[in-house]
């Protein structure tokens, strides 16, 4: 009786030994990629280290099996995979397997070979053994620590080197030993698991980051960021045609910027003086210079194509001495004395003029249709009620540089732009904006700013129409 019960014993051991830790039956296995040792000029290198097979591992290969070759192999009865020897030279072999806890999870991964390889999770190496054994008793594991998240991917990749002075042919096994506290943690190991969609695809990739369609729609601007991990990315531009998709310029400069009317692209290069304004024509494919010495920075192009706008600084007050006077709280910021105007660039005579001028910032909001008048606003500090500070819109018309104000110091206002035939505004801002038009809060006192509102002022009338305030989520880029 007592020699049954120990052999139950027995038994239970080693079923709980066999559930936790689990040995990986398949493999993807990438055609074998003949590596040589190099050239050796002297026997031993300025550090006084010599040369060794092992020194090999360091040699880089892509692990990569989505663009390549592969074969699925299956382990034998003992957990061992068997590749071909290297007759001359030596031979990379690379083995991939997928590994996925269904909660957080802690256990070790446990490689035995008898030749030299290293262990990568997820592309980053882990684990390196660099000596060959004559023999399977003489194999020891090397174990790879692991700390699973729930539900995520970890591919594990074992580059395996073959030398032709190997003792034994290469042979590779693999089991996954999970610690004691997550034993009854249910973990796959395949290597056709699909992926899960997991933070990284939303962080990482290839994404189209902006778009713009030229003005006849017949051409497409797209521009791309490419993030492969957190220290390397990159940003492309590529110009297609709508209609077949073509890629017309597969490279195209990142400051290209659709001209107004004239289904053209410009950018702005180093001049002789300032910056020289360049054209390119999808339609021939031809890039020339249009304009010289235009004003550097950031500008807006005319609807009609005949001036620019642009910003100038003008550099404010300055305090030298152990004391300053603070005006208001914004005075605290470096350069917040400096205002801001706009000037006007002709393109047929070169002339730079002046269209603003005084002690408050002017900004540029949109130009209109018939390029005939300029939408701007301007803003100062009220440190006396909540925002703290107050906005006023105004068109400017250019021809007789005379200003119209729309509306006057309001501490709400966001964005303003024209409508399509020059009739209207669209104007954003707070649901407080206008008198409290847009608000939809019962009664309580106070709007949510953050809540931005859209609203629609008639030119000739002046009337201002809230048109988003029955609608839930906040307006932005309109």
């Amino acid at each position: 009786m007592k020699k049954i019960t120990v052999l139950s014993g027995l038994l239970l051991l080693a079923g709980l030994a066999a559930q936790a830790q689990e040995r990986v039956a398949e493999y993807n296995v990438r055609p074998a990629v003949t590596v040589r040792t190099p050239l050796q000029g002297d026997s031993i290198n300025f550090k006084g280290d010599k040369f060794t097979t092992g020194n090999l591992l360091k040699t880089k290969v892509s692990l990569d099996f989505d663009g390549g070759r592969y074969e699925r192999m299956v382990a034998d009865t003992a957990g061992y995979v068997t590749v071909a020897k290297a007759d001359k030279d030596n031979l990379f072999y690379l083995f991939a397997t997928n590994l996925r806890a269904e909660r957080f999870m802690k256990g070790k991964l446990n490689v035995y070979s008898p030749a030299r390889f290293e262990v990568f999770v997820n592309g980053e190496s882990k684990q390196v053994k660099e000596t060959a054994e004559d023999s399977l008793s003489q194999v020891r594991p090397t174990a790879v620590s692991l700390r699973m998240d729930p539900e995520a991917d970890y591919e594990i990749v074992i580059k395996l080197l073959s030398s032709a002075d190997d003792k034994m042919q290469p042979m590779l096994k693999c089991e996954f030993e999970k610690e004691k506290d997550f034993a009854d943690v249910a973990c796959r190991m395949a290597p056709d698991m699909k992926r899960r969609f997991s933070l990284f695809n939303t962080n990482f990739g290839s994404r189209a980051s902006r778009v713009s369609l030229s003005p006849n729609g017949k051409y497409l601007l797209t521009r791309y960021s490419d993030n492969y991990d957190v220290k390397r990315s990159r940003t492309r531009c590529e110009l297609t045609e709508v209609k077949t998709g073509r890629v017309i310029l597969p490279n195209a400069n990142e400051k290209m910027n659709w001209m107004p009317n004239s289904n053209k692209l410009y950018y702005t290069v180093m001049g002789e003086e300032q910056n020289d304004l360049v054209v390119f024509d999808p339609a021939t494919m031809r890039e020339e210079v249009l304009l010289k010495n235009v004003p550097e920075g950031y500008f807006s192009w005319s609807p009609t194509e005949d001036y620019l706008i642009y910003m100038l600084t003008d550099e404010g007050e300055k305090v030298s001495g152990p004391l300053k006077r603070l005006l208001h709280p914004d005075d605290r910021i470096p350069n917040s004395r400096d205002r801001y105007y706009l000037m006007k660039y002709d393109v047929a005579t070169g002339l730079s003029e002046r269209l603003t001028y005084g002690s408050h910032n002017v900004y540029l909001n949109d130009i209109s249709p018939d390029g005939k008048k300029l939408l701007c606003s301007t803003s100062k500090p009220d440190i006396t009620r909540c925002p703290f500070s107050l906005s006023s819109l105004f068109e400017i018309d250019l021809t007789t540089l005379q200003a119209d104000t729309l509306v006057a110091w309001d501490a709400y206002l966001g964005s303003a732009s024209y409508s399509p035939d020059g009739k209207q505004l669209l104007v954003t801002g707070s649901p407080s904006a206008f008198g409290g038009i847009g608000k939809n809060c019962g009664e309580h006192p106070i709007a949510n700013d953050f809540d931005t509102q859209a609203f629609i002022m008639d030119l000739a009338t002046k009337k201002v129409q809230a048109i988003t305030r029955d609608f839930n989520p906040t307006v932005s880029l309109v």
